[in-house]
């Protein structure tokens, strides 16, 4: 059986390596809806937000759970 292995945005085919990368480049802290603006991420089936929001505060690019809110620190 192959392990679960979450690492993008399907809906835009976005990595959150990438949205992780991008973040550090900005100027401010980014948010959930700075990485929607960028690059579509969360603005279809939703699927991602928790694993964008989790990127963007811990800096984890990869999943082997399935998650519906962000994690707790």
């Amino acid at each position: 059986m192959t392990a679960l292995r979450i690492d993008r945005c399907v809906c835009f085919d976005v990595t959150f390596e990438r949205i992780a990368l991008w973040a550090k480049e900005q100027p401010k802290v980014v948010e959930v809806r700075d990485a929607t603006a960028q690059f579509g991420c969360g603005g279809r089936c939703k699927l991602c937000l928790a694993y964008v929001a989790c990127t963007l505060r811990t800096g984890q690019v990869v999943y082997t759970e399935i998650l519906t809110e962000p994690l707790a620190e």
